[in-house]
């Protein structure tokens, strides 16, 4: 029995021509290629989000949800201005958090 070579990590851009070719495939040939183009759509995603993770900050993370969750009239104020080290109690006078 013949051996499988050790697979590579496919990359974003070969799952986007993967996904290209799947959509041609359904245009061409009906409904039957479908299940092809919704395999190649979810594995797309997947590894466009693991990219994502890997990539960029925490906090860059965090200011892009921020700036979604803004829209909706959540404060992108910075906490960091906000939080005050003292050791007397967990809320200042002002209603700040104290670590």
């Amino acid at each position: 029995m013949a051996t499988r070579a050790p697979s590579k990590e496919i990359t974003l851009d070969r799952l986007a021509e993967m996904l290209v070719f799947a959509a041609k495939l359904v245009d061409r040939k009906g409904p039957i290629a479908q299940p092809i183009l919704d395999r190649c759509e979810r594995e797309y995603l997947a590894a466009k989000q693991r990219q994502e993770a890997r990539s960029g900050s925490q906090l860059e993370r965090v200011q892009k949800l921020l700036g979604a969750a803004n829209i909706q009239g959540v404060s992108k104020a910075p906490l960091v201005d906000q939080v005050e080290c003292a050791s007397e109690g967990a809320f200042s006078k002002a209603g700040t958090l104290r670590y």
